[in-house]
């Protein structure tokens, strides 16, 4: 559902754009954020280390891209690549097939780069780090505290992992985020549950209770709501609007719109 048909969410997109960080970036941006930067403000900023993934991303007017690993600290770390998959060493004795190369690549966290005004505030962060979400996520604690309103990461259902989804759970509900889906996959050999990405919506009354000036709160009351119709959850949507009307963010006729 396009929430830009809606005069106040378009104004407060043209204004305030939604901007999205896609860690692992191979293939290009995660949909729908790319399907809708043609037709609104919506600015995303991908990450692939990988040479060859990112040799292969295509240049878009709205996207940009950076050769970085998304982690939990600034530096180097030794990355281990083979044709088109790769994964950051994390030091846990993971098993290395011998086809994959090791190489040195760049580190850095979400936090670092908008400090630094590489990134501006991020509202959307996806994760696809092979392992590596948990640790992506520490190291974008004050984007998630401040700013992010949606998070999607793909996790393990086995536990002590860098992204089992209890630590990835515990980390966002930490930070004001409740887990709203889920999709999962399975072990073809075992028959078992495997992986899956979770999705994560912020409570909006994490947002409500920020110590922030009204309209920084409208502003990301708007969001949201653009967000949740945006990957259909419209329920949420309008539960986040009849939350705001509490707080009088919105004009009685800025709410009936």
């Amino acid at each position: 559902m396009n929430p830009f048909y809606n005069f106040i969410l378009k104004d407060n997109n043209l204004q305030n754009p939604l901007v999205v960080a896609d860690v692992g970036a191979a293939g290009g941006i995660d949909q729908p954020w790319l399907q809708y930067s043609d037709m609104a403000n919506v600015l995303c900023f991908g990450f692939e280390p990988f040479p060859p993934n990112f040799d292969a991303l295509k240049p878009h007017n709205k996207v940009k891209y950076f050769p970085y690993a998304i982690s939990s600290n600034v530096g180097e770390g030794v990355f281990w690549g083979s044709s088109t998959e790769g994964f950051l060493d994390l030091g846990n004795k993971r098993a290395i097939n011998a086809r994959f190369k090791k190489m040195i690549v760049h580190t850095e966290t979400l936090d670092n780069l908008c400090n630094d005004k590489v990134l501006p505030p991020i509202d959307i962060i996806k994760i696809d780090s092979e392992g590596h979400e948990a640790y992506v996520l520490e190291g974008a604690a004050r984007q998630l505290e401040k700013n992010t309103l949606f998070v999607k990461a793909e996790f393990s259902f086995r536990r002590n992992l860098g992204n089992s989804l209890d630590k990835i759970e515990d980390i966002l509900k930490d930070k004001g985020f409740i887990l709203f889906n889920f999709s999962i996959g399975y072990n073809q050999m075992l028959n078992a549950l495997g992986s899956g990405n979770a999705l994560f919506l912020r409570n909006i009354s994490s947002i409500l209770s920020l110590p922030e000036e009204k309209e920084h709160i409208k502003i990301m009351v708007c969001k949201l709501i653009s967000i949740c119709l945006l990957i259909n959850n419209i329920n949420y949507a309008f539960f986040c609007l009849k939350e705001s009307k509490k707080k009088c963010l919105f004009s009685l006729s800025e709410y009936n719109s």
